[in-house]
């Protein structure tokens, strides 16, 4: 059967699998912004390896988060880690204009 543009509608299969990565979109979501807000308490508190480690993890989750970028490049120059600080900047700049 196809609808009206010729396509065949999705299938059980097809639709079960399409759920499933929602459900895996939405948790990586929710991981990568407890991480965030992780990773900025811990700057606040000033516990700044702590706060790198929080926004690694957020970009490993997603490596195009822009705020990860700023708030770990933050953090690198607080550590006087300004080649780190830049790298992360010069990302944050790329994701900006793509």
């Amino acid at each position: 059967m196809t609808d009206s543009q010729g396509q065949t509608p999705p299938g059980p299969d097809d639709q079960r699998r399409i759920d499933e990565a929602i459900q895996r979109g939405q948790r990586y979501h929710c991981q990568a912004l407890e991480a965030l807000k992780r990773g900025q308490r811990d700057l606040a508190t000033r516990d700044l390896d702590r706060a790198v480690a929080d926004y690694t993890e957020v970009l490993r989750i997603d490596p195009d988060h822009l705020t990860a970028y700023l708030y770990r490049a933050r953090a690198y120059e607080e550590m006087g880690e300004d080649d780190k600080a830049e790298a992360d900047l010069t990302r944050a700049r790329q994701l900006e204009t793509d």
